[in-house]
């Protein structure tokens, strides 16, 4: 188990390693952040900026299943998610080569689908995230996946970024543990073990 997690660690960094030289950094600057009150429209939150976003490796995070009533709740998982992260290496060590955005996108319903088993209802989320792997009865209870071109949609709100500079996590209104990896990663946001899955992704 600890050669498996020390792995997983050497991959990260390698990735990261490779992100932050195709980058070219240099330097950082101070840590900015800031919270604008949600509105219908998505909202870009500065949550963590240490430099130039075409120069920096970029955390996008955001919500699914979140109301605009909830979103405090969003931002609180979203806390708890970073924190767990910056604890961890390689992120505790690179942590100033990484600009973390927050893409407030407030849902129509509480929620997401297929939670916490197959008879739940499906709920009206901006992101369509869903357990049992999109709510397919074939698939994993535990896999939790989102409509990668929804979420794509708003990470492209955040300028200067694009897919070969950021990573997109989405973060699911949910206490129910699960998540998944990819360029789109997923996580639950409520449960107390989900952070633990946002850093190997």
């Amino acid at each position: 188990m600890t050669s498996q997690r020390t792995g997983v660690r050497r991959e990260v960094a390698r990735f990261l390693a490779v992100c932050l030289l195709a980058a070219g950094l240099v330097g950082t600057a101070p840590a900015a952040a800031g919270a604008p009150t949600p509105g219908d429209a998505p909202v870009v939150v500065p949550v963590q900026t240490t430099g130039p976003t075409d120069r920096r490796f970029n955390l996008v995070f955001m919500g699914d299943g979140y109301t605009a009533a909830e979103m405090p709740e969003f931002r609180a998982d979203l806390e708890r998610h970073l924190n767990t992260l910056w604890s961890i290496e390689p992120f505790a060590s690179y942590r100033s080569y990484i600009n973390v955005w927050a893409v407030e996108a407030p849902s129509a319903e509480s929620g997401v689908d297929c939670d916490p088993d197959l008879t739940a209802p499906a709920r009206d989320t901006v992101l369509d995230m869903g357990f049992w792997g999109g709510c397919n009865p074939d698939s994993v209870r535990r896999l939790l996946t989102v409509d990668s071109a929804k979420a794509a949609a708003l990470a492209d709100l955040v300028p200067g970024t694009t897919r070969a500079n950021r990573q997109v996590v989405a973060l699911a209104h949910s206490s129910t543990y699960g998540g998944a990896g990819g360029g789109y990663a997923t996580a639950s946001g409520g449960n107390a073990l989900s952070s633990l899955i946002t850093p190997t992704r």
